[in-house]
């Protein structure tokens, strides 16, 4: 972490990362014009955000969805880098949690989301040592298409094999933890009726978009 520094958590209000967004959202509509919305972000942000609310029930949460840092560049400057997580917790023993969400099993969406979360908390580990990871897994490919094959094989083997410790659903961060990484399965049945609410939303939406369009 030598070419980092200044690692803190923003809150996704504060006015360095609107700016931040506001640049990057304008430059994008230029480069490749107004998107589609995409079905398969649709259901990945609603399983994020039921993550979310689950671990609210055993987890303190915090205002803040943004890691900031100053990466040293090949020039010798120092530029502002910004992340935004899927949600940062605390422990009752006032531990901050990095959450990832992953919606599908995939190989390579796995290793993607390992490697996320151990640079994030590594880089927050310099202002906050007690700073450890949580990733959520959720095997959405079980269910809905695009989101890779359902999992062929045993995920608790395949992170055990990693040397990382799995936890049961709901989530429970052992007592005195200040460190490390920890994964977690979201199970079949609950994942199920997430996506039978995400759905029955979007059908709402829909319906609702068509009524707008004959009153129109």
């Amino acid at each position: 972490m030598r070419n980092c520094k200044g690692v803190m958590l923003l809150p996704p209000d504060s006015e360095s990362y609107r700016r931040h967004v506001a640049q990057h959202t304008s430059l994008a509509r230029m480069n490749k014009g107004e998107s589609i919305p995409d079905a398969r972000a649709t259901f990945t942000q609603g399983i994020e955000a039921r993550v979310r609310e689950a671990l609210h029930r055993v987890l303190s949460p915090t205002e803040y969805r943004v890691l900031r840092w100053e990466e040293k560049t090949p020039s010798n400057h120092w530029i502002a880098r910004y992340r935004e997580l899927d949600g940062v917790f605390e422990t009752p023993e006032r531990t901050t949690v990095i959450l990832e969400v992953k919606a599908s099993t995939s190989k390579s969406s796995l290793a993607k989301g390992l490697q996320q979360l151990q640079t994030a908390t590594g880089m927050l580990r310099i202002p906050r040592p007690a700073t450890l990871g949580l990733l959520v897994v959720a095997d959405t490919g079980a269910f809905l298409e695009g989101f890779g094959e359902p999992a062929a094989d045993s995920l608790y083997e395949h992170f055990a094999s990693k040397g990382l410790p799995t936890l049961n659903w709901p989530v429970q961060i052992p007592a005195g933890a200040k460190e490390g990484m920890f994964v977690c399965m979201v199970p079949k049945d609950t994942l199920s009726s997430w996506i039978d609410e995400i759905e029955a939303s979007l059908i709402a939406n829909a319906n609702m978009n068509e009524r707008d369009l004959e009153i129109a």
